[in-house]
């Protein structure tokens, strides 16, 4: 007994010690605790507005590749609509350059008939011819009378031809040249190959007989005399006032060919065998649409 109350008053200090102690230990642990929860708050809170951020930017970018996918498809539309134009433009200065072609020809026949017509106002062609039509055909100790041999050679060659029946073209020798007379006469130089005699028969019958209707056969034979003599301005110009006088003519397929072999010749081939199309749909059983067949494959063999 005597050593347990020696030792008593130790016991009592280090309870009281030990008492005096644990209180602060709690306190140091609930304020760590606290410090710990305080962090680890402030890395959430951290972490979610990074994350805010990353959803954030993400979107911008998102939208961003929108509106340049939605420029990059103007582009492609605009490249897309200028390659169109460029084509067009290539066409347009291909078919200029085509006009400005024929517009030289055109040039080069203008002078080359206006070299004719001065060559024959200085030699007196036009005069003389002039002052032969004025006298009667007895006076000039010309027969009306036909050549029969030529008769006979039309006749074979063309049975269906539209010249002046023989009877009719033995007239009295007083009587003067009528138009269909002028017109029959053009049409024999012309089989003859003689274009320019042809030209001044039917220049008679537009120069002395203006009002006579012949259904546009004058300016067919006209515009294949020209055509023959390589004065295809000459051609379109015979052709232009047959259209417009004659628009709804049988001859119209006809007057279609001398039109297309004229490009042909000016070596206009897709105007040539687009006017040859029209032809073969006019009159597809006609000579003048077999004629235009054959235009069409000779085009093809000269490529």
């Amino acid at each position: 007994m005597q050593n347990y109350f020696k030792y008593l008053p130790i016991l009592f200090c280090t309870f009281f010690i030990t008492s005096c102690m644990t209180p602060q230990n709690e306190v140091m642990e609930d304020k760590n605790q606290a410090e710990n929860k305080a962090v680890i708050e402030i890395q959430k809170n951290e972490t979610v507005s990074k994350i805010d951020y990353l959803e954030t930017t993400d979107k911008n970018h998102e939208i961003r590749i929108a509106e340049l996918e939605g420029q990059v498809k103007k582009l492609n539309f605009l490249v897309n609509d200028l390659s169109q134009d460029n084509i067009v433009s290539k066409k347009i200065i291909s078919l200029l350059r085509n006009d400005v072609n024929s517009l030289n020809e055109q040039l080069s026949t203008n002078r080359k008939e206006i070299d004719i017509l001065k060559r024959g106002l200085r030699s007196g062609i036009f005069e003389d011819q002039a002052s032969l039509e004025k006298q009667p055909p007895s006076s000039l100790g010309v027969s009306m009378l036909p050549d029969m041999t030529e008769s006979r050679d039309i006749y074979t060659e063309k049975k269906d031809s539209s010249l002046i029946p023989l009877e009719s073209a033995m007239t009295n020798s007083n009587e003067p040249i009528g138009p269909a007379q002028l017109i029959a006469d053009a049409e024999i130089k012309l089989r003859q190959a003689h274009y320019g005699e042809a030209i001044i028969s039917l220049n008679n019958v537009k120069k002395n007989y203006p009002n006579y209707d012949d259904k546009g056969k004058s300016l067919l034979l006209s515009s294949e005399a020209w055509l023959r003599l390589g004065e295809y301005n000459n051609v379109f110009n015979e052709l232009r006032t047959f259209y417009i006088k004659f628009p709804n003519t049988p001859d119209l397929a006809h007057a279609k060919l001398l039109e297309a072999e004229t490009y042909e010749k000016l070596n206009s081939k897709s105007k040539a065998a687009q006017i040859y199309q029209e032809v073969i749909t006019l009159s597809p059983q006609s000579t003048d649409a077999q004629n235009a067949r054959d235009g069409m494959l000779r085009m093809r063999d000269s490529k």
